[in-house]
């Protein structure tokens, strides 16, 4: 009886931290869906990287007149037609940029160095893209890239 409880009770356990590791890592669906904002043109010396790339270089054009606060870019990925966030790990070592808001005046661009440690251990091959929200709005623009496995 004693063995039959044991059992029982570490299967219930197994069951319990599979389930909080699940809702931990699980990936929610992007809150960027639509046609991305004109105003913007993302650019970068190329369109597909190794798995192993530590950051990726984009250029942003502030193309039209939108002169307020870009948030500050989120990682997505492409599964079927539906597009992802993925999870970022511990953020202390690898910050993706210093500050919370960014900005691109109209006419001059910027590039920014956006890293991919932070992201790591949850890269797969596949289609990837870095989302940039306009500030307090529903707008975005994005940069999509590949990351392949050699």
């Amino acid at each position: 009886m004693r063995k039959h409880c044991s059992l029982i009770l570490s299967i219930i356990l197994v069951i319990i931290a599979a389930s909080v590791y699940y809702l931990s890592v699980r990936s929610t669906a992007s809150p960027y869906t639509g046609r991305s904002s004109d105003a913007f043109l993302c650019t970068s010396s190329c369109k597909q990287y190794p798995l192993s790339a530590e950051q990726i270089s984009v250029t942003v054009s502030n193309t039209g007149d939108y002169s307020g606060e870009i948030d500050k870019p989120i990682l997505e990925q492409k599964r079927g037609n539906t597009w992802y966030s993925v999870k970022p790990e511990e953020l202390s070592e690898h910050a993706l940029i210093t500050s919370e808001l960014l900005y691109v005046l109209p006419g001059s661009p910027r590039t920014f160095a956006l890293s991919l440690e932070p992201y790591r251990s949850h890269l797969s091959p596949g289609e990837y893209r870095f989302v940039f929200g306009l500030h307090a709005s529903a707008q975005f623009f994005s940069y999509e890239f590949t990351l392949t496995a050699s």
